[in-house]
């Protein structure tokens, strides 16, 4: 099995999005990666990432473009360093301050921490963790996971 990518653009109407992830979950044991975005007014576009053999990947691709509302399903070429990339979602608390230093003893309010993204292979994002934790102002931090690669879905069918 190898990591294989693919960028499905659908029409943005009530349970479009449902449909192509029902399929997905349908066919796929693994679970994959997705993320979910606005390309055009009334188009959305998921960029999935997911563990899939190469016929797999070709009749995944196949019932996925008889869905309703799906326009285009293209796969992403291998990009295994891309594949490799996180990302961090991370609260700073400001300096000085420690979970309790709020009025009373309470958290400090959520308007005094800042909120910062991390990107980077696993190992740089396990580092600045790291860190950022040492230095006492870690406050709370979600991972992603190995990301997508960037979508460059390519030309529209018959432009």
């Amino acid at each position: 099995m190898s990591l294989s990518g693919f960028v499905i653009r659908v029409e943005d109407r009530s349970a479009a999005v449902e449909r192509v992830l029902g399929r997905l979950r349908a066919r796929l044991r693994g679970t994959p990666r997705i993320s979910l975005g606005t390309e055009e007014e009334g188009v959305l576009q998921l960029v999935v990432t997911l563990e899939a053999e190469v016929g797999s990947r070709d009749q995944l691709r196949a019932e996925l473009l008889e869905l309703r509302d799906v326009r285009s399903v293209h796969e992403l070429p291998p990009a295994p360093a891309a594949a490799g990339h996180e990302m961090a979602l991370v609260r700073l608390r400001r300096e000085g301050a420690s979970p309790g230093s709020g009025e009373g003893g309470a958290p400090d309010a959520p308007e005094e921490d800042r909120l910062v993204v991390i990107t980077g292979t696993g190992e740089e994002v396990d580092r600045i963790l790291a860190s950022l934790r040492a230095a006492g102002v870690l406050a709370a931090a979600a991972r992603t996971g190995a990301l997508a690669p960037p979508a460059r879905a390519g030309p529209e069918p018959g432009s």
